[in-house]
């Protein structure tokens, strides 16, 4: 499952072992979690991950960038749509 616990790691210069050492998290969960592998992640796991780097659920899941991301993407579509229709609408002329 997609989550941002690397740009955390890398925002904190903190190692697995240390955050597995700090948090009580198993150095493989970390692991698992940093690759992207926990497909259902420990409830308990992630809320200690939010708290040690003072994020909310959101933040650590990236449900906001997808949120952007899916708006952009509609602009982008949007534009894109109209761009065609003006084209289609010359070439007939």
């Amino acid at each position: 499952m997609h989550n941002n616990l690397s740009l955390f790691m890398g925002r904190d210069c903190i190692s697995a072992s240390r955050l597995s050492m700090v948090t009580g998290i198993s150095r493989a969960s970390i692991h698992s979690f940093y690759h992207e592998r926990t497909e259902k992640p420990d409830t308990k796991a992630v809320m200690k991950l939010c708290e040690h780097f003072n994020i909310t659920l959101n933040e650590f899941f990236g449900i906001n960038e997808k949120r952007r991301l899916n708006k952009c993407l509609e602009q982008s579509y949007k534009i894109f749509h109209q761009k065609k229709i003006q084209l289609q609408n010359r070439n007939k002329l």
